[in-house]
């Protein structure tokens, strides 16, 4: 999940401190590691400007209603146990902790703003192998990152994420990026994920023959964009006949063989774009995202890949 993740750099609290997180449009909340967790990245340690969260703040009774929050009778601070998929359903990582309030520093400490964000006292699962200190969620949800900048009237209802490469780079900018030459698909109404129309999928050109059901939309069948997730997941009725597609293109020197877990694999001696053909998906609106080997497949060892 989190291999080669996209990460920006925050500065949070007065005096500032700076934290890289991971940007992730597939969740809905901002939290940072903090002063009493035990964990192997920078944590944040409140100061004067920091507020907790208490049970009777609406805010907290916001959150419960949309089941982010728990309130903790004891301390009567606003909890949270979130729990993070690893993209076929399950749930492969948590995060525990309690929801403070603070300044963000958004261009420099001379323009802060105060925000909602989670406190994180313990992680488990994949996320103990991030190497971030926290998850900035920038999902339609309304407590999310840029929900409550849009709230404070610090940034329209819209950002941008380029992303460059694998290696890093890239941009995040909040606000609509008007750059020649982009072509749009609309979103659907969700008030959780990024949904989009996805149509069609094509290896080498040709269409493959997917039944329209599988893609959706529907309340079981969707498409969504995940920043956080690092692999693309396929429906069954769409993986099998791409995988046939792709099998049948690959030429007999690219080796597939199955691995214990059920993972398709190839062993090839030349290059991954050589090898392999391209892959175009079709949304809705006249957009297409074009994919090279590369970007739909990824190496394992030597002259092994793997999709």
């Amino acid at each position: 999940m989190f291999h080669g993740p996209y990460l920006t750099r925050v500065m949070l609290g007065n005096p500032p401190q700076s934290f890289d997180v991971l940007i992730d449009t597939g969740s809905s909340l901002p939290w940072i590691g903090c002063d009493t967790a035990r964990l192997p990245t920078r944590v944040f340690y409140p100061s004067p400007s920091t507020s907790v969260l208490g049970c009777s703040d609406q805010r907290c009774q916001s959150l419960e209603n949309a089941r982010n929050a728990q309130c903790n009778t004891s301390n009567n601070r606003c909890a949270y146990d979130l729990g993070y998929g690893n993209g076929d359903g399950a749930t492969a990582s948590s995060a525990v902790g309690y929801y403070i309030s603070d300044l963000v520093h958004l261009n420099g400490p001379s323009t802060p703003a105060r925000i909602v964000f989670g406190c994180t006292t313990s992680w488990s699962g994949q996320l103990t192998r991030g190497v971030f200190d926290g998850i900035f969620g920038l999902s339609p949800f309304g407590m999310s990152f840029i929900s409550q900048l849009y709230s404070l009237g610090l940034s329209g209802n819209v950002f941008t994420l380029c992303m460059h490469s694998p290696t890093g780079g890239g941009i995040l900018a909040f606000g609509e990026a008007l750059e020649p030459g982009l072509t749009y698909t609309p979103l659907l109404p969700s008030p959780q994920y990024y949904q989009v129309n996805l149509q069609s999928i094509a290896v080498n050109g040709q269409t493959l023959p997917i039944d329209s059901s599988v893609f959706g939309p529907s309340p079981s069948n969707f498409t969504f964009v995940d920043s956080g997730t690092t692999l693309a997941f396929l429906a069954d009725g769409a993986y099998d006949p791409f995988i046939n597609a792709i099998r049948a293109a690959t030429p007999p020197s690219a080796l597939p063989f199955t691995r214990e877990n059920g993972e398709i694999c190839f062993s090839t001696s030349t290059s991954i774009d050589s090898a392999f053909p391209s892959v175009e998906l079709d949304f809705v609106g006249g957009a297409k995202m074009f994919l090279y080997p590369h970007n739909y497949m990824y190496y394992v060892c030597n002259r092994v890949f793997q999709h």
